[in-house]
């Protein structure tokens, strides 16, 4: 049997991770408002083709981003899961 890739999946927020009181409206919305475990949860499959690592780093508006917090993104050498 084949094994299956580890993959990391990191959490920052942003429309991806928004949530609002309808799909349609845009009153109300927020960015950033789920969490990376919140958003895994409609993709259940995900766990049958991949081994999954993730953290959240931040849950943020996009606008919201800086340069600082980008850094935190830099990958590092020899990088482990």
């Amino acid at each position: 049997m084949k094994s299956k890739p580890t993959i990391k999946i990191i959490g920052t927020g942003g429309t991806i991770a928004g949530a609002g009181t309808s799909s349609t409206m845009t009153t109300g919305y927020q960015p950033g408002a789920l969490s990376i475990d919140d958003l895994l949860k409609e993709v259940p499959d995900l766990v049958n083709i991949a081994n999954l690592k993730v953290e959240q780093l931040f849950n943020i508006d996009s606008v919201d981003m800086t340069t600082e917090r980008l850094l935190t993104l830099k990958p590092t050498p020899n990088l482990v899961f």
